[in-house]
């Protein structure tokens, strides 16, 4: 209500009566298959379609979202099936970079009509066919170490436990060494893998259940299953039985997982019985598509238009000083795609840290660079974060640092002696690329020091000799705040975990700037103002 309250949707509803379009019931829309989250579904008659008409879906954000178009079940044959999702008649008519104008939702959904025209009535060649496909594939699913398997039980994702049963061992994609003797005892779920050909990408997509059943895929991997529990004497419990099709594409392995809607019989069966029974649930009942969601950072990252996340994805960052800004740089840096870190630290996590560090109460009491580590891991799977429990100045923080052999370092201690030395490490070529940012008292600035490797200038010359300040500071006298900071963290707030998210965002935001084309000089930067928003670079 608020967004039309903002923009009219009315002129689209008119237009869509106007053509011949009338509003769906319910009971119409769950006939149809529609099964995405829609809001109001128009049926609209147009030349283009086999069956005549198409679905128009208004989300209850339009028209500040686009309108999404579905092809009724019985005009789906024949369509073009790499732009047409094989469960609901889905027409993918959004290519990236279309743009939206809410002020007139007659244009936008005229605009969409015309693509899902162009979409449905083109001609393809077989092998651009096949090239839609993989391309349609490889948006979605790969094969990839970290991938985590869904499988849908009456529409709710449910995690289940497996045994891999590969239809050919001499398969690249499975080795007989992913077959533990303790998956296949706690077989409650047992998962048949099969290979579809690339030339039988399209028989497969067209019919996955046919495929399944008639190119004997099915048969030979059944007789697997049975020879490899009886070889190893352990009985088959199990009674679901579902799929793993690897479609073998020209840019790699791709997976499609399914399962059959009702359960099957193992147990006590033979072979040929279990074949049978398998098959005709297939011509009966079809297969239930499941989920395979790859979570690697580059296969994330894709998404991300206009990113250079494919750049900066192999670049190593260590981080020395997990607290508040160290913590929260750490986290911008994992969802920007950056998955090695090196973590150093010497203290625990207190309750007072909470308010403004990344890291919840469930991690109270561990080692910052520990619970850091563990944070990132719950970020992304594949993030490598190897955590020091150590001062960096330790003989083990140093051994770690040269090692790891970071692209770039964060320092955020904020402590004059300690970014000194850590400078000192820099001149000496133990640290790379360091980068220095520490917060004046109540955030009243933040600074960004980038020194190259071997840099003879250091810091030193940042600070007065007298009393050992930096010069650039905003605060004249900061000593009487960091005072009031330290010794009342636990009544006392002088800033909050938005203000220091905020400083983290600007220097992550920096640091991959100077990780992606490192000067050859130093570079002084000052942030300043209520939020920061006025930029120096000194």
């Amino acid at each position: 209500m608020i967004l039309e309250s903002l923009y009219d949707p009315s002129p689209a509803r008119h237009w869509l009566t106007t053509n011949g379009g009338r509003l769906l019931s319910d009971a119409e829309v769950v006939e149809l298959k529609v099964r995405r989250a829609v809001g109001q579904s128009w049926l609209l008659p147009v030349p283009w379609s086999k069956s005549g008409t198409v679905v128009v879906g208004l989300s209850p954000h339009f028209p500040d979202a686009h309108p999404k178009f579905f092809l009724p079940r019985e005009g789906r044959k024949g369509q073009v099936i790499p732009h047409v999702g094989l469960e609901d008649g889905f027409i993918c008519t959004l290519p990236p970079g279309i743009e939206i104008d809410p002020a007139a939702p007659v244009a936008v959904i005229k605009e969409l009509l015309a693509k899902a025209e162009a979409l449905v009535n083109k001609t393809y060649t077989p092998d651009e066919w096949i090239g839609e496909v993989e391309t349609e594939l490889g948006g979605y699913w790969t094969i990839n170490p970290a991938f985590n398997i869904h499988h849908f039980l009456d529409g709710i994702p449910k995690s289940v436990a497996m045994a891999l049963i590969p239809m050919n061992e001499e398969s690249s994609i499975f080795r007989p060494s992913t077959l533990q003797s303790a998956n296949l005892k706690a077989n409650k779920h047992i998962t048949l893998c099969v290979i579809c050909p690339r030339a039988s990408l399209k028989q497969l997509l067209l019919d996955p259940a046919a495929w399944l059943r008639d190119s004997g895929a099915l048969a030979s991997a059944i007789t697997s299953l049975f020879e490899l529990f009886s070889g190893g004497g352990i009985p088959i419990k199990a009674s679901e039985l579902s799929f793993f099709i690897f479609c073998e594409t020209s840019r790699g392995p791709v997976l499609l997982p399914a399962k059959l809607k009702s359960k099957v019989r193992l147990k006590g069966h033979s072979p040929e019985e279990v074949l049978a029974s398998v098959s005709h649930k297939l011509l009966t009942e079809g297969l239930l598509r499941g989920l395979a969601e790859d979570c690697s950072t580059q296969r994330l990252m894709r998404r991300s238009q206009g990113t250079e996340s494919e750049v900066i994805s192999h670049l190593r960052v260590a981080i020395i000083g997990c607290g508040s800004l160290g913590g929260f740089v750490a986290d911008l840096l994992a969802r920007a795609a950056i998955s090695r870190f090196l973590l150093i630290d010497p203290e625990r996590l207190k309750v007072e840290n909470l308010p403004r560090h990344v890291c919840g109460y469930h991690l109270v009491g561990q080692a910052k660079a520990r619970a850091l580590k563990w944070h990132l891991g719950q970020i992304l799977p594949d993030v490598e974060a190897q955590d020091v429990v150590a001062d960096f100045r330790d003989d083990t923080a140093i051994r770690a640092i040269q090692d790891f052999s970071a692209d770039i370092t964060l320092v955020a201690i904020g402590e004059t002696n300690a970014d000194l030395t850590a400078a000192r490490f820099g001149q000496a070529g133990l640290i790379r690329s360091p980068v220095f940012a520490w917060a004046e008292p109540g955030l009243a600035a933040g600074h960004i020091v980038y020194l190259p490797t071997g840099d003879s200038t250091g810091l030193v010359d940042l600070f007065d000799d007298k009393d050992g300040l930096y010069k650039h500071r905003i605060i004249a006298r900061p000593d009487e705040r960091q005072l009031q900071e330290k010794g009342c963290q636990t009544t006392y707030l002088p800033f909050s975990g938005m203000d220091m998210a905020g400083l983290s965002t600007v220097v992550a935001r920096r640091i991959l700037t100077l990780a992606g084309n490192p000067p050859i000089a130093r570079k002084i930067y000052r942030y300043s103002g209520p939020g920061l928003e006025n930029h120096d670079e000194l």
